[in-house]
């Protein structure tokens, strides 16, 4: 099976038929959130703005181009994208019908199965971005308590020398009493 690190590199391939017919450009790839796999394809015929999806079983990929193992017409035919960019069970269910592809059992959600490679590689710049910033608070904190603790060791410094120094007061206002009494003795 392919690589997910390598998706971004097929976007904007040509995309040739079993017959080696160019028929597009792969315009997105969709990862299936069960597996993690790449398994679809969304490939823009001609000057078409949608693009049509095909499973990505048997293709292959080459430096020029993306071959899936359709016949040109089938690919021309396939089930559209619609305008939200998700892929539901019931896609799913259509694009395995229209290829003749078996698609897996299902696991009782009707929600999105797939994301695009896009989204995921936006989810991992933004998940990048949060460690970053949490990294971030984690090494001000450190330096916070680092704060803390010298304050608190000053403070306690300042404490026993103000202690000591109230213990001299005592004794000297006692020695001073004592000097009284004799005097006045």
């Amino acid at each position: 099976m392919f690589s997910v690190e390598q998706i971004e590199g097929w976007k904007g391939q040509a995309v040739v038929d079993a017959d080696g017919e160019r028929v597009g450009k792969l315009a997105e790839v969709y990862i299936d959130g069960r597996t993690g796999q790449p398994t679809l394809a969304a490939v823009k015929l001609g000057r078409r703005k949608d693009a049509v999806l095909a499973p990505l079983v048997g293709a292959s990929v080459t430096r020029s181009h993306v071959r899936l193992p359709y016949p040109a017409d089938l690919l021309r035919t396939a089930p559209r994208l619609g305008g939200d960019e998700l892929i539901h069970r019931a896609d799913e269910v259509v694009i395995g019908q229209h290829f003749g592809v078996v698609v897996p059992a299902d696991d009782g959600s009707d929600g999105a199965q797939y994301q695009s490679s896009a989204a995921i590689e936006a989810h991992r710049a933004a998940l990048a971005q949060a460690t970053a910033e949490a990294d971030e608070l984690e090494r001000q904190a450190h330096e916070k308590l680092a704060n803390v603790v010298d304050r608190q060791t000053i403070a306690a410094q300042a404490t026993a020398e103000a202690d000591h120094d109230e213990a001299q007061r005592r004794d000297l206002l006692a020695e001073a009493e004592l000097i009284r009494r004799r005097a006045g003795n």
